[in-house]
């Protein structure tokens, strides 16, 4: 492995990388010790790194997770569970579609209460 060919944020997640052999892991330590940089710098590449982990986690809900929570969204509880899924990856992007779907699914089944009540009952 060409390590002196990396650039800096590209060591910088190697080395976080928890998949990665432990010699290798090794091998990109020293590397990463042997340029001396300053803890500026670190701070600057642990940012970005946290920054680039950030945009990949930020998802869509699929059309399937939509259309479920909008067809039950009557267990807040069990809706609570599933979103905190989404929170616990860093995901608030889906968190808030989520949250946003199970309010639709409310406002969906209210009104075809309402229809219902009017055509059928009244």
């Amino acid at each position: 492995m060409e390590l002196q060919a990396l650039s800096d944020q590209e060591l910088y997640n190697l080395i976080q990388d928890k998949n990665l052999e432990p010699e290798a892991l090794e091998m990109a330590r020293q590397e990463f010790l042997a340029r001396n940089l300053s803890i500026e710098v670190v701070d600057i590449l642990g940012m970005n790194r946290e920054a680039d982990s950030i945009k990949l986690n930020n998802k869509d809900l699929s059309f399937s997770d939509k259309f479920s929570i909008i067809v039950f969204p009557f267990v807040p509880p069990l809706q609570a569970v599933f979103a905190n899924k989404h929170l616990a990856k860093n995901n608030l992007k889906s968190w808030k579609q989520h949250w946003n779907y199970v309010a639709l699914g409310f406002t969906f089944w209210t009104i075809v209460i309402i229809l219902f009540a009017r055509l059928f009952l009244f």
